[in-house]
C-alpha cells in the first residue's frame, strides 16, 4: 500500500538499496538529515515490518544519539516502538517475560503510574543489556520468584515440565518444549507450549490433518522461516525414540519433521514430515547428538557434528570415531524452501569432532562450544573426553573456521561440560550449569561475549525456587530454565532467569541497577562524567540531560554500538560550551588562544 503513495516511492528504493548496510554509513554529517527524514515519514507498522528487522540495534542507537531531532522522533513513537524494538533484538518470549515479571512486581509493591511507560522503560533497559560494551560488565541476572511461582502454580505445568533431555525453542512468540524423558506418558501432540505473556503452560492440541510423530530424544530443533500461510515453524532433525527406556527407532537426516503453530493463543499445532534431497549428514544413517542452527532469516539450517552409529564395545567405538573424524571437515546446509541438502567442505583450522555440543548463530557465524570429542552411543550416562569450552567459529558466508583469540589469564575458561542449557541474549550467550567431566552436576553460570569470544563468570542474584543442581539435561529458552535431572530422574523446573532491569524491589533495593554508570563504577572504581568535561574549578559535574536521556546516550552505550560518532559529538558540543564559558569568565583582557591546551578529563 505504501508503493501507491508517490512521495514514498524513493524511500522504498533507498530501503531496498541499504537493506543490509549499516545505518552508520549513511548517518554521517551529510546524510543524517536524510536518514532523519525517513524516520519522520515511516509509520509504525513499517518500522516493525521492514526497518527494525533489517537494521542492527547498534546502528539505530547510533542514529538515536547523533541527532536531537532523531532522538525526539524515536521517543515520540511511544512505548509500542520500544517494545517492538526489544522483540526484534532479544526475542518476543524474553521481552514478554520481563514485562510480565514487571507487572507482578508493580502489583506486589502497589506501584502507581502508566503501565505502558513502565513497559517501555523495561524494554529500553533490555536493549541496553543486549548491546553492552565488552569492557563493561552486564548487570547481574536474577532468579525472579514472582514469575516462577505464577508459572509453577498450575498442576498441569508441574506435570508437563517434569522432563529431562528435551529441547526448548522460541517459535514465533511461544516457547515450545519437545521430546525428552518423562515419568508420565507423553501427550499425543508431543509438544508443550509456554506463553510468557500470561505465564501459562499447556499441552499443544493437533489439527485434524496433523501427523502424530513419536517422541524423541537426542534430537536437534531450530526455528525456521514461517510457512506460506504465515505460521511460525520449527525444524526437528534426527534423534532417537524410546519406549519405556528401550530404544525403539533411530531417525536419520534424510527426513525432517516440521512443527507449525497454527493458533498460538489456543495452543494448536500441526506436524508435517518432509523428505529431504541431496547428501544428508550420515548418508541416510541415524543422526543424533548434533547441532543444528538456522541462518539467512530462517531460510537455511546448518548442521555439524553429532553421531551416526550405535556401539557397545571397543571395535564399535573405533569405527564410530573414524566416521566422525571423516565427517568433521564438512557442514551440511539445508534449504528449507526446496528441502535440499548441500554438503560443504570447510576451510581453515578445522576443529575436532564434537558430540552433544551446543551452538548458536550470531551475525551469520556458527559458534560451537562444549560437548565431547569422543563419539557417543544413543544411550544416557556414557561419558567421553570433554574438551575445553573455547568456542569454535565458522563463517557461514565463506565456510571457513576462524581463529579465536586466547582467553586472558585473568579470566579462566568455564570448566568442561556437556548436556547444559544455553540461551542467546543479544550479543551474549548465557550458560547455566550442566554435567561436568566426572558426571557431576555443575552449579555455576557463565556468559560468552560473541563480539570478543571471551568467557566471564556470571553472578546470579536471588534464590532459586526449585531445587539447585538440576540444570543437567535441562533447557533454557525465553528466559525460563525448564526441566532437568536430579538423582537420575526427571524433575520439575520452570524458573525465570531475568536481567536485573525491573523496578527497585523494596525487599532487594540494592539489586536494581538503574544506570549503567553503577556498573562502570563497580568495574573500574570511578564514575564517568556524562554531562560534559568537568570544570577544574568546580567539585561538581554539570548535567545537561534528564535521567532517561543519560541512560540512553551514555558513553558506554556508545561504545557498545561501536561508532565513534555517538561518543564524540555530544562531547564536542559540551567542550565548545565549556570553552565559551571560560572565555566569557576570563574576559577579553586575558583571552584563551586557539591552541590553548584543554585539561584532561
Amino acid at each position: 500500500q505504501y508503493h501507491s503513495i508517490p512521495s514514498l516511492r524513493p524511500l522504498h528504493v533507498k530501503l531496498e538499496v541499504h537493506h543490509h548496510q549499516p545505518l552508520q554509513k549513511m548517518a554521517d554529517m551529510s546524510g543524517a538529515a536524510v536518514v532523519h527524514s525517513w524516520l519522520t515519514l515511516l509509520p509504525l507498522d513499517l518500522y516493525s515490518s521492514r526497518v527494525l528487522r533489517s537494521l542492527e540495534y547498534p546502528d539505530l542507537r547510533s542514529l538515536y544519539c547523533t541527532s536531537k531531532a532523531s532522538k525526539n522522533s524515536l521517543q515520540a513513537e511511544g512505548p509500542q516502538f520500544w517494545t517492538c524494538l526489544s522483540v526484534a533484538t532479544v526475542g518476543a518470549s524474553l521481552t514478554r517475560l520481563h514485562i510480565s515479571a514487571s507487572k507482578l512486581l508493580r502489583k506486589r509493591i502497589s506501584s502507581e503510574g502508566s503501565e505502558d511507560l513502565a513497559n517501555a522503560k523495561v524494554c529500553k533497559k533490555l536493549l541496553r543489556k543486549a548491546a553492552r560494551d565488552p569492557s563493561c560488565r552486564p548487570s547481574s541476572l536474577r532468579w525472579d520468584a514472582d514469575a516462577t511461582k505464577k508459572l509453577y502454580s498450575s498442576s498441569e505445568t508441574r506435570e508437563l515440565l517434569r522432563v529431562c533431555g528435551h529441547t526448548a525453542t522460541e517459535v514465533g512468540s511461544s516457547i515450545v518444549v519437545l521430546g525428552g524423558s518423562r515419568l508420565s506418558p507423553h501427550r499425543p501432540s508431543g509438544a508443550t507450549l509456554i506463553n510468557t505473556r500470561s505465564l501459562t503452560c499447556r499441552a499443544a492440541s493437533l489439527t485434524p490433518d496433523s501427523e502424530i510423530p513419536m517422541p524423541r530424544l537426542r534430537h536437534a530443533v531450530t526455528s525456521i522461516s514461517s510457512s506460506p500461510e504465515g505460521c511460525p515453524r520449527a525444524l526437528v532433525l534426527g534423534g532417537v525414540s524410546e519406549v519405556f527406556h528401550h530404544l525403539e527407532e533411530m531417525h536419520s537426516a534424510a527426513e525432517a519433521l516440521v512443527l507449525e503453530i497454527v493458533g498460538e493463543e489456543a495452543g494448536i499445532i500441526r506436524w508435517r514430515s518432509h523428505k529431504l534431497h541431496g547428501p544428508s549428514p550420515g548418508n541416510g544413517s541415524p543422526l543424533f547428538h548434533h547441532v543444528a542452527c538456522s541462518f539467512n532469516n530462517g531460510k537455511q539450517v546448518v548442521v555439524w557434528g553429532g553421531d551416526t552409529q550405535d556401539f557397545s564395545d571397543g571395535p564399535g567405538q573405533e569405527a564410530a570415531a573414524a566416521e566422525c573424524n571423516e565427517r568433521k571437515d564438512f557442514v551440511f546446509v539445508l534449504d528449507v524452501q526446496t528441502w535440499t541438502w548441500n554438503k560443504i567442505r570447510t576451510t581453515g583450522p578445522s576443529p575436532p569432532h564434537r558430540s552433544v555440543a551446543e551452538a548458536v548463530v550470531f551475525q551469520e557465524k556458527l559458534v560451537v562450544f562444549g560437548g565431547s570429542e569422543d563419539p557417543k552411543p544413543p544411550r544416557a550416562f556414557v561419558f567421553g573426553t570433554l574438551p575445553s569450552m573455547k568456542p569454535m567459529v565458522l563463517d557461514l558466508k565463506t565456510f571457513e573456521w576462524q581463529e579465536v583469540p586466547p582467553q586472558p589469564p585473568s579470566q579462566p575458561l568455564p570448566p568442561p561440560r556437556t548436556r547444559f542449557p544455553r540461551e542467546l541474549r543479544g550479543s551474549f550467550v548465557l550458560v547455566v550449569g550442566g554435567r561436568g567431566q566426572f558426571g557431576q552436576s555443575l552449579d555455576d553460570a557463565w556468559r560468552l561475549d560473541l563480539r570478543t569470544m571471551q568467557w566471564k563468570e556470571q553472578r546470579i542474584r536471588g534464590s532459586q525456587v526449585m531445587p539447585r543442581n538440576a540444570s543437567a539435561a535441562s533447557a533454557l529458552a525465553g528466559g525460563l530454565l525448564l526441566g532437568g535431572m536430579t538423582d537420575g530422574h526427571p524433575c520439575v523446573q520452570a524458573q525465570a532467569l531475568l536481567w536485573d532491569v525491573l523496578e527497585a524491589d523494596p525487599d532487594n533495593i540494592d539489586e536494581d541497577v538503574e544506570d549503567s554508570d553503577m556498573e562502570l563504577e563497580e568495574e573500574h572504581g570511578a564514575k564517568p562524567s556524562l554531562g560534559g568535561p568537568r570544570d577544574p574549578s568546580s567539585n561538581t559535574t554539570p548535567t545537561t540531560h534528564d535521567s532517561d536521556s543519560v541512560a540512553e546516550a551514555s558513553p558506554d552505550a556508545a561504545a557498545a554500538a561501536g561508532h565513534s560518532v555517538q561518543f564524540h559529538l555530544p562531547w564536542l558540543h559540551a567542550l565548545g560550551h565549556f570553552l565559551s564559558e571560560r572565555r566569557a569568565n576570563e574576559g577579553p583582557s586575558n583571552p584563551v588562544s586557539e591552541d590553548a591546551s584543554v585539561p584532561e578529563g
